[in-house]
Formats: C-alpha cells, sequence, structure tokens
C-alpha cells in the first residue's frame, strides 16, 4: 500500500502544481477584467473569468480529496516519527478544502450547478472527517 500511496502523492503533487499555475492565471485574470471602461464589457469579463475561478477552485478541492484516506492509513501504518508531520498535512488539508469551498461559494454566488453544490456537500464531509480526525 505504501508504494500505491507515494505514486498517488507523485500524481497529486504534480497535479496541485497544474492547478496552482491555472489559479494565478484565473486570479491575474480579474484586475484586467475590473479595468475594463465600458460598463457590460466589464461585467461580461468579470462573470467570465468568475466562472473559471469557480471551476478551478472545484477541481482543485476535487483533487485533494483522496488525500484524507492516504492520511489514515499513514497514521496508522507509518512511521510512529511522522505523526506530527500528517497532523500538519490534515490541517493544511481542512485549510485547502476550506479556500476551495469558500471560493467556490463565493464565485459562484446563487448560480452554483447541482454538481458544484454536489462538490460543496463532499468538501464539507472531507473537512469534517479531517475535524474528526484531528485529535
Amino acid at each position: 500500500r505504501r508504494a500505491a500511496i507515494e505514486h498517488e502523492a507523485r500524481r497529486l503533487r504534480a497535479r496541485a502544481l497544474e492547478l496552482a499555475d491555472t489559479d494565478a492565471a484565473v486570479s491575474g485574470a480579474f484586475a484586467p477584467a475590473y479595468a475594463l471602461d465600458d460598463r457590460q464589457e466589464r461585467r461580461e469579463a468579470v462573470a467570465e473569468v468568475s466562472a473559471a475561478a469557480t471551476r478551478t477552485s472545484q477541481l482543485i478541492g476535487e483533487a485533494a480529496l483522496a488525500l484524507p484516506d492516504h492520511l489514515d492509513w499513514l497514521a496508522r501504518h507509518g512511521n510512529p516519527a511522522l505523526h506530527a508531520d500528517v497532523a500538519v498535512a490534515r490541517a493544511a488539508l481542512r485549510g485547502a478544502l476550506s479556500g476551495a469551498r469558500t471560493t467556490l461559494t463565493a464565485d459562484g454566488g446563487d448560480e452554483l450547478t447541482g454538481e458544484e453544490r454536489a462538490c460543496l456537500a463532499r468538501f464539507d464531509a472531507a473537512i469534517a472527517r479531517l475535524n474528526a480526525s484531528a485529535g
């Protein structure tokens, strides 16, 4: 199982870096959108960037959903010297999922799709699980 977790960790790390670059590009698109002089163009550009930010946040959170299982396994079977690292990883993961959740709701507003709402439920369940295993 350890080899599978290591392989998955490498895959998720690469995906996380890819998504971080995407998120940076999307975030960087907000300033030019807000700088447009034409009100209608600005509104449309901001809406387009917000939709992209919503999707990026969803993808970031979804990529993190496999990690609680791996952290649980490491806590049970890993080197006891790593327990503090696992606790820190749980806290960081909680923060990442909470951030993705917040961005998804802020950018999506009242117009979240059914899939986005289901995604929020998955984030909430993962956060609750991480909170329960924090002790």
